[in-house]
């Protein structure tokens, strides 16, 4: 039996369930980097001075590279990323259920990737 697996899927299932009209309100996505990571964002000093690699842009939901960033990213990383782009903190109420629904999902895409590469 697989234990953990069954607990993260039906915790994933219920938040999906529980948030049902909020995911389904995403209709028109942002244009997103989609593998953003420290190492692709470029800062000069205290400014933003470009994101590189976009060979894994899709339209989406713009919390789902914020979650695949926190999947990534240590937490100090993470503040400054969601001071840039939320400030106002207008956001919270969906990063709080939203960012650790996207992280699991960002888990199982890593874990088919990593399987397909033989890992």
């Amino acid at each position: 039996t697989y234990a953990i697996a069954a607990a993260l899927a039906d915790a994933v299932a219920s938040t999906i369930d529980t948030h049902a009209d909020d995911l389904a309100a995403v209709e028109i996505g942002s244009l997103c980097h989609g593998d953003l990571k420290t190492t692709h964002i470029l800062v000069e000093g205290d400014r933003l001075a470009g994101v590189i690699d976009w060979g894994d842009t899709a339209i989406a939901d713009p919390l789902w590279d914020i979650a695949r960033f926190a999947h990534r990213a240590d937490a100090g990383s993470l503040a400054l990323l969601l001071d840039g782009y939320d400030p106002t903190s207008s956001l919270t109420d969906a990063l709080v259920w939203r960012i650790p629904l996207y992280g699991a999902l960002w888990m199982m895409v890593d874990a088919v990737v990593d399987h397909r590469l033989g890992r």
